[in-house]
């Protein structure tokens, strides 16, 4: 299962365009309250795209974090769609291959910073 949740009306919009995507997604815009919503969607397993700052994602998400194999998947994405950042669970849980969905489904830079994935990338150049 996968949210796609948004705080901006221009996120809305963007989780909009997501969702014809990934039709089987739930779309939440503002839920309330913010931390304990997306704190227990995380620790249902449920795959998540943020559509907010990273810096309210990574506090939001601290408290409840595991380990990389047992965390699912989370993106962050600009408010715009323009950059998608696979922030936790990577490699191990997926996010690197969702953002990379993502991103070519919005025409977005993915910004991958885990150093498999570059050293992979570098191999393909």
């Amino acid at each position: 299962m996968t949210q796609i949740i948004s705080l901006t009306a221009r996120g809305e919009q963007l989780a909009q365009r997501l969702a014809a995507k990934w039709p089987t997604a739930t779309l939440r815009h503002k839920p309330k309250p913010f931390q304990p919503e997306v704190q227990r969607a995380f620790q249902a397993g449920e795959a998540l795209l943020l559509i907010c700052a990273t810096g309210i994602a990574v506090r939001t998400l601290a408290p409840v974090l595991q380990d990389k194999y047992r965390d699912p998947p989370v993106l962050v994405l600009d408010e715009n769609g323009q950059f998608v950042i696979p922030l936790l669970s990577g490699h191990e849980g997926g996010a690197n291959q969702l953002a990379a969905e993502v991103a070519e489904f919005l025409g977005a830079q993915r910004v991958i910073t885990t150093a498999q994935s570059y050293l992979t990338h570098a191999d393909e150049l």
